[in-house]
């Protein structure tokens, strides 16, 4: 069950096409918490999940990895992504080991 939605914007072709971002409610795996979602880019979608010990800690996880995978993304290197301003994050955190790909806002997660 889809519990938590955002919406990016990428520009192609002159106009904006949305990016949504889907996370699932965390599932008890009974051994550990599971927490699934979606990326639904213009020309793929890409599912994953993330694992934890608690729900809290797989739905961090599976922020963290949506975040990598928006920061490491074409469409943002592209510098056509935007969350609400251009420049300014997506609203999402990144491991510690590459925060240094953080913008805007962002850095202060």
């Amino acid at each position: 069950m889809v519990i938590l939605n955002r919406i990016l914007k990428l520009e192609v072709d002159g106009r904006e096409i949305d990016v949504p971002i889907r996370i699932h409610q965390p599932i008890d795996r009974s051994d550990h918490w599971q927490c699934e979602y979606e990326i639904i880019w213009p020309d793929d979608t890409r599912k994953s999940q993330a694992g934890g010990i608690d729900s809290i800690q797989s739905l961090l996880m599976a922020m963290q990895k949506i975040g990598a995978e928006i920061y490491t993304s074409e469409a943002h290197r592209s510098g056509k992504l935007k969350w609400h301003e251009p420049g300014k994050g997506y609203g999402f955190p990144l491991a510690p080991g590459i925060r240094d790909l953080q913008e805007g806002d962002d850095g202060s997660m």
